[in-house]
């Protein structure tokens, strides 16, 4: 479409959308001319029902747009306008604090790599955490969620625990690992390779 499109003025494609932007109703009409013939020479078809002509002001990706104006729509500042405020924050508590469950579990999650710890100040770091901590009233994601597709488990499975237990002790190196788990792991060993992803996650076994 951009390649369609490439020469009208004040003619833009996103996705697949095509917007135009003049300064006059006279202007925007001659743009939206010269866009009908191009498209026609191309045999680029629109849709009838999503047409929307001369608009003082239009409503695109969440934001109302007008003239020289861009701005959010209320709808969609609501959560942050309206958020509450926090109610277990004391003179010895932090918000901080809640986060601590879930840097334990990232903590054991991540032991099995190794990695480098980089400081993000805030303004780098957009996620958006807060949303989920204070939902708004109105928290309906607005969409319909559609079931596409679902898996069927068999609940019988062929293989007994006593199996599983008897075939362990049969493996070499799940021996050795079942005996430093039950006895305990040194804090450094010389090990090969097929033992290291084991003793990485040794607290988790």
């Amino acid at each position: 479409m951009d390649k369609i499109l490439q020469g009208i003025p004040n003619c833009l494609c996103k996705q697949d959308d095509v917007l135009i932007a003049t300064p006059t109703v006279d202007e925007n009409l001659k743009v939206l001319q010269q866009e009908f013939k191009r498209l026609s020479d191309y045999n680029v078809k629109l849709q009838r029902n999503t047409y929307a002509f001369v608009q003082s002001e239009v409503v695109y990706r969440g934001l109302k747009v007008s003239g020289n104006r861009l701005q959010p729509i209320r709808d969609k500042i609501n959560p942050i306008t309206n958020a509450p405020e926090p109610k277990n924050v004391g003179p010895k508590s932090a918000i901080p604090n809640m986060a601590a469950s879930r840097l334990q579990r990232w903590a054991v999650l991540l032991s099995q790599y190794y990695y480098e710890i980089v400081y993000r100040s805030s303004k780098e770091n957009a996620v958006a955490d807060a949303f989920s901590r204070l939902p708004h009233e109105d928290s309906s994601d607005g969409t319909e969620s559609e079931i596409f597709a679902t898996d069927i488990v068999d609940s019988s499975f062929s293989v007994t625990a006593a199996e599983i237990a008897a075939e362990t002790q049969k493996d070499f190196v799940l021996k050795q690992v079942y005996e430093h788990t039950l006895f305990g792991w040194a804090e450094t060993m010389t090990m090969s390779e097929e033992f290291k992803p084991y003793f990485n996650r040794k607290y988790e076994l």
